[in-house]
């Protein structure tokens, strides 16, 4: 269930990146960043 959530919030992402591709290039960057440290801490 959780996982469904992510990949719709991905969509969103491009969706939005669509339409601003400012905000979405900068939001993408920074989930990298959260997702990096999150592997990182996990592993």
């Amino acid at each position: 269930m959780a996982r469904n959530k992510y990949i719709i919030s991905i969509a969103d992402n491009v969706v939005f990146g669509a339409l601003d591709p400012t905000s979405s290039l900068t939001n993408l960057v920074e989930e990298q960043k959260l997702l990096g440290i999150e592997i990182h801490a996990s592993v």
